[in-house]
C-alpha cells in the first residue's frame, strides 16, 4: 500500500483511494491468512470475510485520514 500511496501522491493530496488498490489490499490480507475449517465456517469463507473486512477497514481509516481527524 505504501507504494500506491506514494506513487499516486495520495499522502499529501488526500485523494480517494482507487478501487483497484482497495481490492488488492483485501486480496493480500486474505492470502496472508491461514484460517481453518470447522463447524462454524469453512476456511474459504473465513478468508473471503477477512478480505472484505480488510477493504472496509482500509476505507474507514483512509476516510478518517482524509477528513483530518487522524
Amino acid at each position: 500500500m505504501e507504494g500506491v500511496l506514494s506513487s499516486e501522491d495520495l499522502w499529501s493530496s488526500r485523494a480517494p483511494l482507487g478501487e483497484a488498490a482497495v481490492a488488492r489490499f483485501g486480496e493480500l490480507v486474505a492470502a496472508a491468512a491461514r484460517p481453518i475449517d470447522d463447524v462454524r465456517g469453512t476456511a474459504a469463507y473465513r478468508a473471503h470475510a477477512l478480505g472484505v473486512l480488510a477493504r472496509r477497514t482500509l476505507g474507514w481509516a483512509w476516510d478518517e485520514y482524509r477528513s483530518g481527524r487522524s
